[in-house]
């Protein structure tokens, strides 16, 4: 798998989901319950900004580990809850604000994912909470299978808007 393409080809679809909902309905929730495009977006950019300042930080391994089913992600059947600080703030916001939030954290990933080697993305490794440890490479593709799990919830939230 390209990495870069899969994680390029996934965000394409979410900013052109994105343009097509109106200004007035991008912070309405369908209920109470589910989330806003707008939080839905937000969400995205934050755990991008998330896993890219940990792997800043060097919260990285030497580790080899096995190939994980991180394609599990996108079904939304499996219900994961995420840790609080990548929730999605309670303020509404522009969809300019968020496109710039989803700019800036991709932005941070493609200069990580430039910074490591080959063997650096095969032989380092952190921590997720669900699949345990996952190769930076693993961690750079499941970024992009994140990313179309919470396309598929925007999917279903127009649907629900009747967008």
């Amino acid at each position: 798998m390209d990495t870069l393409k899969h994680l390029n080809s996934i965000r394409d679809q979410l900013v052109r989901t994105l343009h097509t909902i109106p200004d007035a309905m991008f912070n309405e929730r369908p209920d109470p319950k589910t989330w806003s495009p707008r939080e839905v977006a937000e969400h995205i950019a934050r755990m991008d900004a998330h896993v890219a300042r940990l792997m800043r930080e060097g919260k990285t391994e030497d580790k080899k580990v096995l190939k994980k089913p991180i394609r599990l992600t996108t079904l939304r059947g499996i219900k994961v809850s995420a840790p609080a600080q990548l929730d999605p703030q309670e303020d509404a916001q522009s969809k300019d604000a968020i496109y710039q939030q989803l700019f800036d954290s991709r932005m941070q990933v493609l200069e990580l994912y430039k910074q490591f080697t080959p063997t650096e993305k095969k032989e380092k490794a952190m921590k997720h909470p669900v699949f345990g440890y996952l190769s930076l490479r693993q961690w750079f593709v499941f970024l992009g299978y994140h990313e179309k799990r919470h396309l598929k919830q925007l999917d279903e939230i127009l649907r629900q808007l009747k967008i």
